[in-house]
């Protein structure tokens, strides 16, 4: 399900857009989403820190995804994630803690 979501965001994005692919000088591209901590409210000098790593490798002749590699990394600065965050990205403390 979830590459289901990723493909169908993919195309939205005109990532998957089959005129472009047609142009395409690439058999292959990795697209990349990272997410960082967040808070609710904006905080002036904030220090944004990746929390995923969440890359696919999209089949450019095909259109498909065909690989997909998925990292958490823990924040250092502001090691407790918001309950925000949490809610914004799916991305738990566990998540995080277990690097």
């Amino acid at each position: 399900l979830k590459a289901y979501y990723k493909e169908i965001n993919l195309k939205q994005a005109n990532v998957l857009d089959e005129k472009q692919i047609k142009k395409s000088k690439f058999d292959y591209v990795c697209v990349i989403d990272y997410e960082a901590t967040c808070t609710e409210n904006k905080i002036e000098n904030y220090p944004h820190e990746i929390i995923q790593f969440p890359v696919v490798l999209v089949d450019m002749k095909e259109l498909k995804i065909v690989d997909e590699f998925d990292s958490y990394c823990k924040p250092v600065i502001n090691p407790k994630l918001t309950k925000f965050c949490t809610s914004l990205t799916g991305i738990t403390q566990v998540n995080v803690n277990c690097i």
